[in-house]
């Protein structure tokens, strides 16, 4: 019933054409951040098919990798991580999957609704999302308590609140701030269907409400939209304009994004 979430990756190497890189001859910590970058630059996290074409999200290995890499989309961090962990594993790393709440922006305590990475190297064990809206680390963050990396001009900070979880925290200019918490236990990919399922159905998950988001991260800042407002912030500065039809957001979708519906 669930064997198309367990299936390799169709080709290794069209996913890594896909975001501009090589195979690794090693495959360590400096390929693993370069790696990240290079999949936030290339793919972007987006809701379309749930918030425009009112599908269901799949989570079967070769119909995400038609999305993602073939026909040139992004996706949602059950889509993306998952995908980006098979890449993980195929290029000799010691990768799992970890189960997340989402903490930013929330005045409450979430239930688990994301998706991300911990890779094994040789000095510890690794964060890594290429699936969260943002702020993500452009890099892989180290699971120690205290643990700080920087790059692309954005700076986290991992601490450690009890034998089971982790908060990252992203540094900003006005203070550190909760983004989310992670477990270190390992999850089986069958794990994230019934999560998948309540973030895009139940009437308490912000996906369930038909709002449309994308974003991907560009040298020196980001493009988003969120609903019908596009924001582009470079260098600090921030840009935003309203999305007046149909034909000026599909313009945007692909030269912003590269999507072509």
């Amino acid at each position: 019933m669930y064997e198309g979430l367990y299936r390799k990756l169709p080709s290794t190497k069209a996913y890594l054409d896909r975001i501009g890189m090589d195979a690794p001859q090693e495959p360590d910590e400096a390929y693993l951040d370069r790696l990240i970058l290079a999949h936030q630059y290339q793919v972007p996290f987006e809701n379309i098919d749930t918030s425009d074409k009112h599908l269901t999200v799949s989570l079967d290995t070769e119909v995400i990798f038609d999305k993602i890499v073939i026909r040139k989309r992004g996706g949602c961090c059950f889509e993306l991580n998952a995908l980006f962990l098979k890449l993980l594993t195929a290029l000799g790393f010691d990768a799992w999957a970890c189960r997340c709440r989402v903490l930013r922006g929330k005045d409450f305590f979430p239930p688990s609704s994301h998706r991300a990475a911990l890779v094994r190297l040789n000095d510890g064990i690794y964060f890594c999302d290429v699936g969260y809206g943002g702020p993500q680390p452009a890099c892989a963050v180290k699971v120690e308590d205290g643990s700080q990396k920087s790059s692309a001009g954005q700076t986290f900070r991992i601490r450690r609140e009890d034998d089971y979880w982790w908060t990252l925290l992203y540094m900003s200019k006005s203070g550190p701030e909760e983004t989310m918490q992670f477990t270190m236990m390992p999850e089986d990919e069958v794990d994230f269907v019934p999560l998948s399922h309540f973030c895009f159905t139940h009437p308490d998950s912000f996906f369930s409400s038909g709002e449309r988001v994308i974003s991907r991260r560009i040298p020196g800042g980001s493009v988003s939209i969120e609903d019908n407002l596009f924001t582009r912030v470079l260098d600090g500065v921030r840009e935003e304009a309203v999305i007046t039809d149909e034909e000026q957001y599909r313009k945007l979708l692909i030269q912003e994004f590269g999507i072509k519906l």
